[in-house]
């Protein structure tokens, strides 16, 4: 799966690959955009211990806290409050929701980044 917030990629490509997903499954990579929909890089504001703060990921955080990303995050936020959870819980269970997804790989930067039960239906 494409990164859906990424400025100019192409919407067509899961119908592409529509036969793999339903014959191997999916696997998500980083569902929370590299901390992205954590929420805590709101208006590009970076916090020093980030991990965007780190020399190793300066090219990444060029790349994903350009304007349209942030303002894609900002539209999710309501939606996520209205359901009354982080927005990070609402990123992971969107992507758990998706029948196809067989796997989400989660990288926590520190381990009490996600202090939220995983839970299954």
């Amino acid at each position: 799966m494409e990164n859906r917030l990424a400025a100019g990629r192409s919407i067509h490509v899961e119908s592409e690959y529509l036969p793999l997903y339903t014959n191997y499954g999916l696997t998500t990579w980083s569902p929370l955009v590299s901390g992205v929909l954590t929420g805590k890089y709101k208006k590009g504001n970076i916090p020093a211990d980030s991990r965007f703060a780190l020399d190793n990921y300066k090219n990444l955080a060029c790349k994903s806290l350009v304007d349209e990303v942030l303002k894609k995050v900002d539209g999710l936020t309501p939606i996520a409050q209205e359901l009354g959870v982080p927005l990070s819980q609402f990123a992971i269970a969107w992507c758990a929701a998706n029948p196809m997804s067989h796997l989400l790989l989660l990288v926590l930067q520190r381990s009490l980044s996600y202090p939220y039960p995983f839970q299954s239906n």
